[in-house]
């Protein structure tokens, strides 16, 4: 039966000790104790690794890990990044029912380096909505040259500017200006006091 040892009813089974010659487990116990190799093998199990041993194992540990990982974590983020790439088109395809979007692929580009104003941006046009129900809402990227800075920008395009504008616009902006603290991104509601459909 090879080398199938259990220590289950074999006192006396040669059969189950699996060395010819061996009557009893007591007989192997002592032939193992005498040095027989055979019975030393028998019991013999690999408590130590040779240095080459050693070697490849680690090898093949360290091919495994630049091998997966990396695919992981790249599988991972083009996963994230088309999350983000949904997110954005949805925005604003939602967004361009009801307001004016300039420069919309600035605008997407923008988003996806600071996607973490996804969620701000129509917060702050339904803020704009509320204080100017009558105005035109557009959105557009903002861009500095001087200090080479950029951001999406909303402009509240009124037919008439009255003395309560400014004080609007600054209502406006505090439903949502906290929510950009610690954030990368950046959003400005303001005006251009342009007119509707300039």
């Amino acid at each position: 039966m090879g080398n199938a040892l259990t220590f289950q009813d074999t006192k006396e089974n040669p059969y189950l000790l699996g060395i010819r010659g061996t009557s009893s487990f007591s007989e192997l116990n002592r032939r193992y104790n005498d040095g027989d190799y055979m019975a030393q093998n028998y019991f013999k199990v690999p408590s130590e690794l040779s240095s080459k041993d050693l070697f490849l194992i680690a090898a093949l540990l360290v091919l495994i890990v630049l091998i997966v990982f990396p695919t992981l974590i790249s599988s991972r983020t083009e996963i994230k990044l088309i999350s983000i790439v949904d997110q954005i088109e949805s925005l604003l395809q939602n967004l361009s029912k009801d307001i004016r979007i300039n420069n919309i692929n600035s605008i997407r580009d923008y988003l996806i380096e600071f996607p973490d104003i996804i969620d701000i941006i129509p917060k702050a046009i339904n803020s704009a909505k509320k204080y100017f129900p009558n105005a035109q809402i557009v959105l557009d990227l903002y861009i500095d040259p001087e200090i080479d800075d950029k951001y999406p920008i909303i402009y509240v395009r009124a037919k008439d500017y009255d003395n309560k504008f400014m004080e609007l616009l600054d209502k406006a902006r505090k439903d949502f200006m906290e929510d950009l603290i610690n954030k990368r991104g950046w959003i400005l509601l303001t005006t251009d006091f342009g007119k509707p459909d300039e």
